[in-house]
């Protein structure tokens, strides 16, 4: 299976490969509620941001883990970069080039 070390990697792959029109799900296999996934983009763009976590309802679902076993069998890619560093690299790219504060 290859990995691929940019974001980038699995869209390209997609769109110049014969599976163009299928559906991918694309990201990473981490289990990270949506409070962790606010933190962690928080703490990549070094923000003073009050992130609030409130207690989810009963039966809610409070994480999401792509299943990635298409694009694993069909494409042979598997992610390479973890979710903090997938995150701060994409912070960072924005921060230096789209000049978002």
């Amino acid at each position: 299976v290859q990995t691929c070390a940019l974001p980038i990697c699995f869209p390209v792959t997609i769109l110049l490969s014969d599976n163009s029109s299928n559906v991918f799900n694309v990201g990473g296999d981490e289990v990270v509620s949506v409070g962790e996934l606010a933190n962690i983009v928080k703490e990549a763009l070094n923000s003073d941001v009050c992130v609030n976590v409130h207690q989810v309802a009963n039966g809610t679902i409070d994480a999401y883990v792509p299943n990635l076993n298409r694009i694993k069998q069909v494409l042979n890619l598997t992610p390479k970069v973890n979710l903090c560093d997938a995150i701060r690299k994409t912070a960072d790219w924005n921060l230096k080039y789209a000049k978002i504060k």
